[in-house]
């Protein structure tokens, strides 16, 4: 369970700006069931992919990257408690919604959006109210799907490193839970992703930065494994057979043909 955060007299990392306090970073998040710190926004503030205007500094006491400083209960993943922050745009793909709570009212299950990465041709889907069928409700579920797979070769494999992110308006952050695991796309198995990705209460809180002026972005990079590896196969037979055969060639240096057979014998299960 984590500890409660310490208030802004008790931590000198606190940033005050012009009245509008943010909660210090944190080294390392880890998943409890804490109530959502509240943050007070910038009224001025406008969505967008520019710094926000009351980002707080870096934690200086930590050695690894930047956490986001409070999601109690958005990542919900087993194994995928600590997730990281950083400000680099998403290299592959990034989606920008407006008017989420439109979309998430609408009478579609998800909305896809597709790109290219690595050669090949994808789709990001984002369930707004969850992946009901893989008991997603009250979350956002996001997946990554390989497309237009009927031009590749028969048995073909795609293995690929990909990573989520969504967009944390308030401290100009791209936020996503860390996981370097190689995932094969194959015939049977064209898509991965996470069912319980964010919790909506978490999510539609402002506070936090992932919903603003019903904004958002959702994100993704995903790196293709290219195979450039060669096999071998080692065989061992206990006790070959062995067999030797014998051609008596007379007058050799009378022979005038460019070249000479035996008669076919046989070695083993074959003839030579």
């Amino acid at each position: 369970m984590a500890s409660p955060l310490p208030s802004s007299s008790e931590n000198p990392n606190t940033s005050t700006r012009e009245g509008s306090e943010l909660p210090p970073l944190h080294p390392s998040i880890f998943l409890s069931d804490d109530s959502i710190s509240s943050v007070s926004l910038d009224p001025n503030y406008q969505t967008g992919f520019h710094t926000a205007p009351s980002s707080p500094p870096p934690f200086k006491g930590s050695t690894t990257e930047m956490f986001s400083p409070f999601l109690p209960k958005l990542f919900l993943q087993p194994k995928l408690n600590i997730f990281h922050a950083r400000d680099a745009v998403p290299s592959h793909h990034l989606l920008k919604i407006e008017s989420f709570s439109t979309l998430s009212k609408a009478p579609i299950e998800k909305y896809v959006s597709e790109f290219e990465a690595g050669g090949y041709k994808w789709n990001l889907s984002i369930y707004p109210s969850g992946d009901k069928n893989k008991d997603g409700q009250d979350h956002i579920s996001i997946y990554l799907e390989l497309v237009e797979t009927s031009s590749l070769p028969a048995g073909w494999e795609v293995n690929a490193i990909f990573s989520f992110f969504v967009f944390d308006q308030v401290r100009d952050k791209y936020v996503g839970p860390q996981d370097a695991r190689v995932r094969r796309f194959h015939c049977v198995k064209t898509q991965w992703g996470l069912e319980k990705f964010i919790d909506l209460k978490a999510f539609n809180n402002p506070s936090n930065g992932y919903l603003v002026n019903d904004t958002c972005s959702f994100g993704v990079e995903v790196f293709v494994v290219k195979n450039t590896s060669k096999a071998e196969r080692l065989s061992m037979i206990k006790n070959p057979a062995k067999f030797k055969y014998a051609w008596m060639f007379d007058s050799f240096s009378t022979k005038t043909l460019e070249h000479y057979e035996s008669d076919f014998f046989v070695g083993g299960d074959y003839i030579w």
